[in-house]
């Protein structure tokens, strides 16, 4: 997966503090790009696997936590 600038970052996101995560592509599965709202959410723990990313999240509003899990078949 190509590089992403960091202007075409803020232009996904409008401007807002986000955090980023990548994953290059493997063998037929698509890359993935996982953006985080850092102005909602606080990110505890990254676990990145084979095929998927697990965000452990928590919703600054409310203190809700949870996790976001992205992934890709192959």
């Amino acid at each position: 997966m190509a590089a992403f600038s960091d202007p075409f970052l803020k232009n996904l996101c409008a401007g807002k503090e986000f955090l980023w995560h990548t994953k290059p592509p493997r063998g037929r599965s698509g890359g993935m790009l996982v953006g985080i709202n850092l102005g909602t959410f606080d990110v505890g723990e990254i676990e990145e696997g084979e095929y998927f990313v697990r965000f452990r999240i928590r919703n600054k509003e409310d203190g809700f936590q949870w996790n976001l899990i992205w992934g890709c078949t192959r």
